[in-house]
């Protein structure tokens, strides 16, 4: 929300010096309070699904190395710990078309 703050102490100055009531101001200003806090709500969600996005990108960067190790199959420590690892990958991995088309269309919303 835009607002010219010399513009607008004008305003709030000339209001004073008529004596006219000043309800109107009051409330015009807590519907604009109100307006931008559901902005801020709307957009809340844009970080954290860029978040989901990036986490989902390294994971599957991770498992492209993953399959890619001539390694993995071999019986050692942390094989269960990796298998693990990709089966919840995989499901995030498949999720990422999701993901982006979410964040597209909550980047256009916050774009009006």
């Amino acid at each position: 929300m835009d607002v010219d703050s010399e513009t607008a102490r004008q305003i709030l100055i000339h209001l004073m010096e008529s004596g006219s009531d000043l309800s109107d101001l009051l409330s015009s200003m807590d519907n604009q309070v109100v307006k931008a806090k559901e902005k801020a709500a709307r957009r809340k969600d844009v970080p954290d699904k860029m978040e989901k996005w990036k986490h989902a990108s390294q994971e599957e960067s991770w498992l492209d190395e993953y399959g890619k190790d001539e390694n993995r199959y071999s019986a050692g420590k942390d094989v269960h710990i990796n298998l693990k690892r990709t089966k919840k990958a995989w499901i995030l991995v498949s999720k990422i078309p999701s993901l982006v088309e979410n964040l597209t269309v909550k980047m256009k919303a916050w774009e009006k």
